[in-house]
């Protein structure tokens, strides 16, 4: 039997020093997925990354892993 694992994005944005880097971005991720991130220098892609890694915040939107918000998890982990 093979356990499906979900990471979801919902209308994430991400800004730095007052520029908004992306704003909307959904995503989900099932079992065996993959999101491919490209694009130029500066438009976010490792702000994306770090966010997912609840290295910070996203400005809006939310992240969940199994339908469990990420800050939830982070709040878990600590205690």
């Amino acid at each position: 039997m093979r356990i499906m694992m979900m990471l979801t994005a919902t209308q994430l944005s991400c800004a730095r020093a007052y520029r908004t880097l992306f704003s909307d971005v959904s995503f989900t991720l099932s079992t065996g997925e993959l999101l491919l991130v490209t694009g130029y220098n500066g438009v976010g892609k490792t702000s994306l990354l770090n966010l997912l890694a609840s290295f910070r915040a996203p400005d809006a939107g939310q992240i969940a892993w199994q339908g469990v918000s990420i800050d939830a998890l982070l709040v878990l982990r600590l205690q």
